[in-house]
């Protein structure tokens, strides 16, 4: 049976501001590393970085810790456009260029490695469905008795855009995610092998010459999530596949979790504590104009009942709901047209804290909005839905 909807219900949906589903841009001014930045992030166990699109529930709120104090560390000389990180006993150097952000190389106790050219990793600002493409060429030697070269591809895209839940509980909204994919073909040749020593050719039918016809070759896979009022990325996947006659041979993958408490250089940044400030009274803001009834408070770690997202797959005719409880709860799904009658019910349950998944054919609806109705204990929850070609 279709019931009519309370008139009240239908108003509080369009209440819901719409800083509530802001995208993140990472921008020259809140996102470049600086000299004397220390981060301590913990290196977790890896877990698959989910769907791209807009509007994501990243869950890797139980990802379990391998390593608690994995130090990064930023330094810079006074009026110097280098940049060095320092991380697992390797140091990396970067060039800051108008806007464009470049890998210059790094080095460690047994390896050098010069780029003659530059790799291109961001240029800012950066936002959801940016896409950069660059190619590079590198030198350098082994242990002083072998020369290396390194060259490939890099393409970084904005692929996605929404909501995360870290591992120490908390859930954070305006989330970036950036997604690396950088392709490497190497080579060695001894010292003494004069007659072979390698010869730079950086152009780039040479370098996709090799990319496409080497027998070894390397790829790495690398998604940062990055949030609204924070430097440094906030999570972290890194997988790497080695690669020959084209078949996979060797394999890792882990992934690190910068906890925003452990973000001591927060102390020294004015810019990105001004911004946390916004955002905590913007979400006061979106929680008084919904009598309470908001959805997660966003970069403030205070937790509401549920957080979730709410989309349509392309292609599949159905409305996708991910959501995570941070209790035990009574949970409620409900699908209305936009007369208040109501066309689907999924019936009051009982779960566990915990993530979940649900999904609403739209199969015979017409196109048009609908009404989502989330019930969660006491507290409903509320999404406009359009349905489209």
């Amino acid at each position: 049976m279709r019931t009519l909807l309370p008139k009240l219900f239908l108003l509080c949906f369009f209440f819901i501001p719409v800083s509530a589903f802001a995208q993140t841009l990472l921008k020259k001014e809140y996102n470049m590393f600086r000299g004397e930045d220390v981060i301590i992030k913990q290196q977790v166990k890896y877990k698959s970085p989910g769907r791209s699109g807009a509007n994501v529930l990243w869950d890797f709120g139980k990802q379990e810790a391998i390593n608690e104090k994995y130090k990064l560390s930023y330094t810079q000389s006074e009026h110097d456009p280098l940049v060095t990180g320092f991380e697992h006993n390797t140091l990396y150097h970067y060039l800051l260029r108008n806007d464009s952000l470049y890998s210059l190389g790094y080095e460690n106790s047994t390896t050098i490695m010069h780029n003659q050219r530059l790799e291109l990793l961001l240029i800012f600002p950066f936002s959801y469905q940016k896409r950069l493409e660059g190619y590079y060429y590198g030198t350098g030697n082994y242990c002083h008795r072998l020369y290396l070269t390194a060259q490939g591809k890099t393409v970084t895209l904005g692929d996605a855009y929404g909501m995360i839940i870290l591992p120490n509980g908390d859930t954070l909204q305006h989330v970036l995610r950036v997604r690396s994919l950088k392709k490497i073909a190497e080579k060695m040749v001894p010292y003494v092998q004069k007659d072979s020593v390698i010869k730079p050719i950086v152009n780039i039918d040479s370098i996709n010459y090799h990319l496409n016809n080497d027998s070894v070759y390397m790829q790495v896979e690398t998604y940062r999530w990055y949030a609204d009022g924070y430097r440094y990325p906030i999570f972290e996947t890194v997988e790497s596949i080695t690669y020959k006659n084209h078949k996979p041979l060797k394999h890792f993958n882990t992934a690190f979790f910068y906890s925003p408490d452990k973000h001591s250089y927060l102390n020294n940044d004015p810019k990105n504590l001004a911004r946390l400030d916004e955002i905590e009274k913007e979400n006061k803001d979106c929680k008084g104009a919904l009598g309470g009834n908001g959805n997660s408070s966003g970069n403030n770690p205070n937790k509401e009942l549920i957080n979730y997202n709410v989309y349509i797959e392309k292609g599949n005719n159905k409305i996708s709901i991910e959501y995570n409880l941070n209790q035990q709860s009574d949970v409620t799904i409900s699908l209305y047209d936009m007369q208040g009658r109501l066309l689907i019910n999924y019936p009051k349950t009982k779960y566990p804290e915990g993530f979940y998944q649900e999904s609403i054919a739209l199969d015979g609806f017409q196109l048009g909005e609908y009404l989502l109705r989330i019930v969660v204990d006491d507290k409903v929850y509320g999404e406009k839905i359009a349905k489209q070609n």
